[in-house]
């Protein structure tokens, strides 16, 4: 009987948080989204294609002058290659 009794409260509590939590959320559903209109026009596609190319020519650039660093600091450290092994050399 007391086991029942504490079941029955329990059944009651817990309907009323469902019935709590469908107000809630039906609260929400009737909220307008909240939104911002942005002020200015959207590029044409002409613009678009421009604005791509440049940067296409700037990615182009940069990689060339990441070859060109690479390709010096390959060459800086085969040329002091013959350095550190003679200062190795030395402290031995």
């Amino acid at each position: 009987v007391l086991l029942k009794r504490k079941l029955e409260g329990e059944i009651a509590m817990l309907q009323i948080e469902l019935s709590e939590a469908r107000d809630n959320t039906l609260k929400g559903l009737n909220q307008p989204v909240g939104y911002r209109e942005l002020k200015g026009k959207d590029p044409s596609e002409a613009e678009l294609v421009r604005k791509m190319e440049q940067l296409e020519l700037n990615l182009a650039k940069c990689e060339r002058q990441l070859l060109e660093k690479e390709l010096l600091v390959k060459q800086v450290t085969q040329l002091s290659e013959p350095l550190r092994e003679q200062a190795e050399n030395c402290k031995q």
